[in-house]
This record gives C-alpha cells, structure tokens and sequence, in this order.
C-alpha cells in the first residue's frame, strides 16, 4: 500500500508538472492526446463492464460507476434524484460539459489532431482527422434513451455496439498518428565503408 501511495504520488506530481509547466508545442500535444486515448478506452472498457447487460442490482452499480468516473458529485448537483440509466450515460457518454465524459475526451482529442502540422492545408482531412471526427460524431449522434434500454435478454445491444464501434476506432487513430509522426523507418546505413 506504502508503495502505491508513493507511485500515485509520483504521478500527480508529473501530471501537475505538464498541466501547469510544459509548453503547449507538439511534445505537449502528443501528451495530451495520449492520455485522452487512455481515459477513453479505459472509460469505455468501464462502461461496457457494467451497463453491458442490465442488472437487478442497478442503482447501486451507477453510484459506483458514477464514483469511478470522478462524475458522481457532478450527478448529484444536475440531476437532484435517484440514480436513472439514462441521466448516467448522458452525463458519462454524451455530456460535453462534463471534463471526464468520452464525448469531452474526444473533442479534445479531436482539436488536438487538428493543430498538428500538415503538409497540405487544403480541404481534405488527414487519416487521423478522418478518424476523429467519426469518433466524436458517433457518440453526439448517440440516442441515450436507446442506449439505455435492453433487449428481452436483459442486454443493451445498442450500448454495446457504439461502445465496441468506439473501443475499436480509438486504437486505430492512436496508430494513424503513430504512423503519421511517431514512424521513423529508414534505409540503414553502414558507417563503416569496405
């Protein structure tokens, strides 16, 4: 326990330091995009876990799950009742305001892929614009009232289809950008002549 206090320690430390002391260049840029991809497949693989399938035990899971995701004070003071399926995935999956929802994640994500350098500044998006776009559409296209409601069989088909769509389209876009600026292959060379 000793040694996880100090791990967790160390690492608010290091996300203090680039929040308030790193410069906004591409190093910081690439930072960022990276944490946004990690909170939103870990935010997804949460999602999925819990509201997969329904559950008698419901209200008790979304006060977790609402505790887990940093949201539940947030559902609280908007919301002022019980703990509804549909008001919990507004506020997890679609609620731009809300700073650890997936939808505010991908916006992020979204405007930090726009401001990387380009080669041609024309009309047409690169890859890794293409892709966050699709991202981020497909989650403020989203009907929560459908999200929220399952089949005969207790599952949420719908829910599960967007989050695997989602869950599946991310790494993709952390490999376009990898490929993109991250790739450095070369023919090599041999320094020493014969």
């Amino acid at each position: 326990l000793d040694l996880l206090n100090r791990a967790v320690i160390t690492m608010a430390a290091f996300a203090g330091l680039a929040i308030e002391s790193m410069t906004r260049g591409h190093g910081w840029r690439f930072l960022d995009m990276g944490r946004k991809v990690e909170r939103s497949l870990h935010l997804i693989a949460l999602l999925r876990g819990t509201l997969g399938t329904a559950s008698a035990n419901e209200v008790t899971l979304l006060e977790a799950l609402l505790e887990i995701a940093d949201s539940l004070m947030t559902y609280r003071r908007r919301y002022l009742s019980t703990l509804h399926l549909a008001a919990v995935l507004d506020l997890l999956l679609a609620d731009e305001s809300n700073p650890r929802s997936l939808v505010s994640q991908l916006v992020r994500l979204k405007s930090d892929v726009e401001q990387l350098p380009r080669k041609n500044m024309g009309a047409v998006r690169s890859p890794e614009e293409r892709v966050a776009l699709a991202l981020v559409t497909a989650v403020q296209l989203a009907d929560i009232q459908k999200l929220a409601h399952p089949r005969e069989d207790g599952a949420r088909g719908d829910l599960e289809d967007l989050l695997s769509y989602l869950e599946d389209d991310i790494p993709q876009l952390s490999d376009a950008i990898s490929n993109h600026f991250l790739s450095h292959l070369q023919v090599s060379r041999h320094l020493a002549g014969n």
